[in-house]
């Protein structure tokens, strides 16, 4: 799922007006389009969803990557095998 599709899915927009809202999120950082900090940023700004617990699952396991995540707010950040 591109970071387009996480903000329409969040924002039960078009092909997803049906789902219910997410309880928590799993969000890789690397996602094409917009990518994982980005969609962060946009979901921490939604009043209503800004307590949505976070987990990011991602290959990078890059220090600046885990600070950026803690600073948005991502409750867990588990790094994934590269194979």
């Amino acid at each position: 799922m591109a970071g387009e599709d996480a903000v329409r899915y969040v924002e039960q927009n078009g092909e997803f007006k049906d789902v219910s809202s997410p309880d928590l999120i799993l969000l890789d950082l690397k996602l094409p389009g917009m990518d994982g900090f980005a969609f962060l940023k946009w979901f921490r700004s939604q009043r209503a969803k800004a307590t949505t617990p976070v987990m990011v699952t991602t290959v990078s396991g890059m220090p600046e990557d885990m600070r950026q995540a803690r600073m948005l707010g991502v409750q867990s950040y588990i790094t994934k095998p590269i194979n």
